[in-house]
Parts: C-alpha cells; sequence; structure tokens
C-alpha cells in the first residue's frame, strides 16, 4: 500500500516532555549543587550560588517556552505514506523515513471537516497525524499496519499534548513560587525563633516538598486515558478507573470534552480531557480527539459482534465453575486429548480456537481456551493467544493470556482474570 496525502506531522511529545523535565531540573539543580557544597565543605560551591541559581532561572524560562514549542510546531506537509515489510514509511521530498512495527503502539481515525486524520502512536510518546481522504482510507491504513479494532487494542489520553506540557510547566512554574514564599517564610521564622539562619540541612525537605507537591498535582489533574480494546473500554481516571465489556455498552456518544459511555444498566461513565481544547469548527458537538474515541468504540463494538461463536454443546467445559485451579487446569490439559475413536465427543482445537478469539464470551472461558490449546500443543496457539492479549483492554485478561503464551503462567495471574468485570456475565 502506497498513498499520498495532503498533510503528515511528527508530535514530538516525548522530546517536550524531557524538555519540560530539563526545566526543573535547571531551576532546582542549583539548591541540590549549594547543599551538597554545604554538607561537603566546598564553601566555594555556596559563594557561587546565586549565580547559579540566576543561570538555573534563565535556562529554565528558556526550557520552559521551548518545551510546549516542540510539541506545537509539526512541520506539516503531504507525503506518500506506505507500509513495506511491516514497516511504516513515509516519504517527504527526498527525506524517507522507516517506523519499524514494533515502536507503533496503536492508532485510530478520527473524523475531520475534510476528511479524516488518522493518529498513530508510537513508543516514547511521540505520534504521527495524517490527513487521509475519508475515514475508509483511515481504516485501510490501520489494517496494514495491524492495529486495528480487529488486531490490536489502542489508548488514547484525551488532551492535546502541546497544552498537556504547557499546563505541566505552568504548574510546576507555581509549585516552585509557592515553595519559595514558604521558604521565605520559615527563614523569617526560624530567625525570629532562634536568632539564627535555617540551617542549609533544611533545603532537602524543601527540595522534596516540592517535588511531591507537583507530583501530586500532575497525577490528581492528569488527563484520562482510554483504552479500547477487543473485549472492553477501560477508563483510567485520576479518580480511579473503570472497565466495561463490550457487550454491556447501550450507548456511547461524545460532548465538547468528555465521552461518556452508558452501560445496558443505565449506569453512565465519563471522561474529560484535563485541558480545555476549543472547537475550531462551530457545528461540531466534540473536539476531533473524543469523536476519534467514540468512533473507536464503535468499531471495536461492531467487530466484536461479528465474531464467529462456536456452537459446540461442550465449550462450557472450558469455564472453571466451581473447581479449584488445579482440578481446572489438569481437566483443560485433558481436553484435547484422548483417543482418535471418541474424539467426537471432544471439543475441536478449531472451536476452542473460535472460543479464544470471541471477545464477547467470559473471561474464564477464553483463559480456559488458551490453556488448553497451549496443554495441547496445537500448532499456532502462542500466536494467537498472543494476538488475543494484544486485542484486550482489561489487564487482567491480558496479563493472563501473555503469561500463557510465553507458557509460565501463574496461579495469581489466573485469579486476577477470574475477577475482572467480564469474567462474570
Amino acid at each position: 500500500m502506497a498513498a499520498r496525502v495532503s498533510s503528515l506531522s511528527r508530535v514530538r511529545r516525548g522530546l517536550s516532555k524531557k524538555l519540560g523535565w530539563a526545566a526543573a531540573a535547571a531551576l532546582i539543580g542549583p539548591w541540590l549543587i549549594m547543599g551538597l557544597g554545604h554538607t561537603i565543605g566546598f564553601e566555594w560551591l555556596l559563594e557561587s550560588g546565586a549565580v547559579m541559581v540566576m543561570l538555573g532561572m534563565a535556562a529554565a524560562a528558556g526550557l520552559a517556552i521551548t518545551a510546549p514549542l516542540v510539541a506545537w510546531v509539526r512541520g506539516r506537509s503531504p507525503a506518500i505514506v506506505s507500509v513495506e515489510a511491516g514497516e511504516l514509511c513515509y516519504a517527504r521530498d527526498s527525506d524517507k523515513v522507516r517506523i519499524p512495527r514494533r515502536e507503533v503502539e496503536g492508532g485510530t481515525v478520527i473524523p475531520t471537516p475534510n476528511g479524516a486524520r488518522v493518529e498513530i502512536f508510537l513508543h516514547g510518546g511521540d505520534f504521527l497525524r495524517i490527513q487521509v481522504a475519508n475515514e475508509a482510507a483511515g481504516d485501510a491504513l490501520l489494517d496494514e499496519l495491524e492495529i486495528g479494532p480487529d488486531d490490536r487494542r489502542v489508548r488514547i489520553e484525551l488532551a492535546e499534548p502541546s497544552r498537556s506540557t504547557l499546563v505541566a510547566i505552568v504548574r510546576l512554574a507555581v509549585t516552585v513560587l509557592l515553595g519559595f514564599l514558604f521558604l521565605g517564610i520559615g527563614v523569617g521564622a526560624y530567625r525570629d525563633a532562634f536568632g539564627a539562619e535555617l540551617p542549609v540541612s533544611f533545603m532537602g525537605p524543601w527540595l522534596a516538598s516540592i517535588a511531591g507537591m507537583f507530583a501530586a498535582w500532575q497525577r490528581l489533574r492528569r488527563p484520562p486515558r482510554v483504552v479500547v480494546g477487543r473485549d472492553a473500554v477501560h477508563v483510567d481516571k485520576a479518580s480511579g478507573s473503570v472497565t466495561i465489556p463490550l457487550t454491556q455498552i447501550d450507548k456511547v456518544w461524545g460532548h465538547g470534552q468528555a465521552v461518556f459511555i452508558r452501560d445496558t444498566h443505565g449506569n453512565v461513565t465519563s471522561a474529560s480531557g484535563g485541558v480545555r481544547l476549543p472547537l475550531r469548527d462551530p457545528s461540531q458537538v466534540a473536539s476531533p480527539i473524543v469523536l476519534g474515541v467514540v468512533d473507536r468504540i464503535q468499531d471495536a463494538q461492531r467487530a466484536s459482534a461479528t465474531a464467529a461463536s462456536p456452537e459446540h454443546a461442550l465449550v462450557a467445559s472450558l469455564d472453571r465453575g466451581g473447581r479449584t485451579l488445579a482440578e481446572w487446569r489438569k481437566a483443560l490439559g485433558e481436553l484435547l486429548g484422548g483417543d482418535a475413536s471418541y474424539r467426537a465427543a471432544r471439543l475441536g482445537a478449531e472451536d476452542v480456537e473460535k472460543v479464544l478469539g470471541d471477545a464477547t464470551l467470559p473471561a474464564d472461558r477464553r483463559i480456559g481456551a488458551a490453556l488448553a490449546l497451549r496443554a495441547a500443543g496445537v500448532p499456532g496457539a502462542e500466536a494467537r493467544i498472543r494476538i488475543a492479549a494484544d486485542l484486550s483492554a482489561d489487564d487482567g485478561v491480558r496479563v493472563a493470556l501473555e503469561q500463557i503464551a510465553e507458557g509460565e503462567v501463574e496461579d495469581a495471574a489466573l485469579e486476577d482474570a477470574a475477577k475482572s468485570r467480564h469474567a462474570r456475565r
């Protein structure tokens, strides 16, 4: 596949984050050096402290300005996009970039007034934005990379990267200013109480409090993440997380900056971006990122609904039921074995493979299918189990399947998978 696209840009979110952390280090580093100098008796470090602090503040300001700009400046230009030997390739002018498949985490298609935008998420935080003619072209690109709804789960953060970086830097600046304010109050109070200057050893707890305040602020106000798999949707927010099986989703929609998911019991789960994104098109009722999440969930629902479930009468024998783990695993180890003369009364490998691939079935049945396939040594079982793991949005089920594929599954992982929300329906 090779196609010319009207616009391609790479959002260097990973570099933007690194610059943000460098700004923090430049701001706090001189104080750490001064404290070290006092501890080991290097007075010249203390004497040059004011210069180091000024230089650090200047460097921090420059890095703080550069960090969000790195995420904003995207270098949009037409390009030719192709998938060659499993690698994502794009060429602009004489420059050709190849991205190995292992660096691609996932992707989604976002409808736009001019067609559709494909966002491909890379390891390290960067992602590509590719403007294509329509949603069908975007879906075809994801399918070529094997990161569509049928192939792999996707993790989407409900925030614009440049704004997230800028907000983080503003929070850091405010935290540091508050830290200096409290430091000034503490120095004055200590001098009045003891008639001496505050010990330099106080700098350690002071810096630790600044780092703790900033980390807590970031954690409590971080944007939510939505993980869409073939079996469920996992919403991870600062206030907690929830996993909703696709079969229990009654309706999903977006409005403004928020995604809403209503289950078959009438409960509504919402996830709203921590940073407000303007709606550039007045006719839009939701931001592009939100529309992309909604479309991906609906695609996953359609893919799940069309999955072929086996009709064999004995598929329930894969369930754990009331058995202990040892009894369950022993029975599964014998399920696909036996003499050919009575094999017809047993489940066939094809039936078990269909159970593994059907994300609408209870989790313990799918786990049982994976265990049975591995125990019987069915050719290609490891690859099929890995694919099932990649498609799962439920962390418990995913970890159990990954361990089964490796052949070293732990009982604790099986217990965690059995406790997942969609393990019991």
